[in-house]
């Protein structure tokens, strides 16, 4: 049989008899090798606009817009709107001969998509990241789609609807953690426009701990090296035909901790999209323990009542099939110990002394229970680290009159312990004296006004 005289199928009947009796029929249809058979290809998205009414108060309409595209004329796309879902049509010549999608990421293979249907001849797949796509079209016959006159193998689809960053050099995880320092790149920044004179075409804002930090990018790069939980927000605007767009605000959220900070506790709470994958406690692994009948596990609480003290190390990945979620994953140490290091004072703590108190800690001792960190006293810091511990007593002396609240920290500014001492004077000769004095004279007063009380009785 022949189909509009492009498709050819033919039916086999297979049968056979005794000793065994058997019957079936087949049907195989033989498509015409085309490298151009996308003729339904295109892109939606939602556009919205901002304006202002009379009452002055601001107004978001959205838009949908569907750009139907030739791929005999065009192989690539920029578009700043998203999500952006891509059609294609669903199959070549007949239903059978379905047409898939394979999809890159800077570069990279991420995954072949059959899609989900809008309609009975339709399928579509819809992107959300920022970035650069590369799509190649097949045929279950094996036809590859060609784009354009220069019968390019790929469709280029650059969705920036966000500024593209790369957080060391890889995708940005929004709540990740790292151990060491994180590189936040921009690219392509010449894509960028500036709003107005003295304006850069991108405002990258930094806080730290919850508040305003101040760190210096080169060329649009930043490298955060201090711990703490980091905020960034970054915003741009890029030239869509005649018209300035501004683009949607990115935000990053991460943490930086060091692996060699004790902690009392800690939790690592649940990030959309991410399981953890591994946990490592002093080299052995405990992860079917923590996970005991779950089928995953999406947030962990460690302290020395759970888990234990020691060290651990988390394997955090994606777990969002068929997308670039699934290729994402980070690690880090977290080190778990309950002990309070011991600074011991010549007088009991939150007490007074009018002799010299002193201090005395092991320097390795304390290392060794909560790693780098600092004794303070008043505006004196004592620093302890792995440069400059040593396995001795280490003695400090307060001579000075004054109140001192004397304050262990950890490297990272928390607080492990710390008491309260007064230091105060001892009295001299002259004072001693005056003091006698004083006490009698209020004696002989009480002496004269008692014997005044009884004279006055006896008239």
């Amino acid at each position: 049989a022949s189909l509009n005289g492009r498709f050819t199928t033919n039916i086999i009947v297979v049968y056979g008899s005794s000793p065994y009796s058997y019957f079936d029929v087949f049907a195989i249809t033989k498509i015409q090798a085309n490298s151009k058979f996308l003729t339904n290809f295109g892109f939606i998205y939602d556009v919205e606009t901002e304006t202002v009414n009379e009452a002055g108060e601001k107004e978001i309409s959205t838009e949908s817009k569907d750009v139907k595209t030739d791929a005999t004329l065009y192989d690539n796309i920029a578009i700043y709107d998203a999500p952006l879902t891509v059609y294609w049509q669903s199959y070549y010549g007949v239903v059978q001969n379905q047409v898939y999608m394979k999809y890159y990421f800077q570069n990279k293979y991420i995954d072949t998509i059959y899609g989900t249907l809008i309609d009975e001849q339709t399928s579509s797949y819809t992107f959300t990241t920022a970035g650069e796509y590369r799509l190649e079209f097949y045929d279950l016959a094996g036809n590859k789609q060609l784009f354009s006159n220069a019968n390019n193998t790929s469709f280029t689809l650059v969705l920036k609807n966000q500024v593209v960053y790369t957080v060391n050099g890889a995708l940005p995880i929004y709540g990740a953690v790292y151990n060491s320092n994180v590189v936040l790149k921009i690219q392509d920044v010449s894509s960028y426009v500036s709003t107005g004179t003295g304006v850069r075409p991108i405002s990258v804002e930094i806080y730290r701990n919850g508040t305003k930090y101040d760190l210096n990018g080169i060329n649009y790069t930043y490298t955060f090296t201090s711990q703490g939980l980091y905020r960034v927000l970054i915003n741009a605007s890029v030239k869509e035909g005649n018209a300035t767009k501004r683009l949607k605000e990115s935000e990053l959220v991460f943490s930086i901790i060091n692996e060699n900070e004790a902690r009392f506790a800690y939790e690592f709470s649940n990030i959309n999209g991410y399981e953890i994958s591994k946990v490592v406690k002093n080299n052995i692994d405990i992860t079917d323990n923590i996970k005991g009948d779950n089928v995953a596990i999406y947030s962990l609480l460690l302290s020395a009542d759970s888990y234990g003290v020691g060290r651990y190390h988390i394997y955090v990945k994606g777990n969002q099939i068929n997308s670039l979620n699934a290729l994402q994953q980070f690690d880090y140490y977290i080190w778990i110990n309950n002990e309070v290091p011991v600074i011991e004072c010549s007088c009991k703590y939150n007490e007074t002394s009018t002799k010299k108190i002193t201090l005395k800690y092991n320097s390795l001792a304390i290392y060794e229970q909560i790693g780098n960190c600092k004794i303070v006293i008043a505006n004196d810091e004592f620093l302890i680290n792995k440069d400059n511990v040593e396995d001795k007593i280490t003695t400090l002396s307060i001579t000075r009159a004054g109140t001192y609240f004397v304050t262990l920290k950890t490297e990272a500014g928390n607080v492990v312990s710390m008491f309260k001492i007064t230091k105060k004077d001892p009295l001299n000769t002259i004072s001693i004296i005056l003091i006698v004095l004083g006490v009698a004279a209020v004696i002989a007063i009480g002496v004269v006004f008692y014997r005044l009380r009884i004279n006055m009785k006896i008239k």
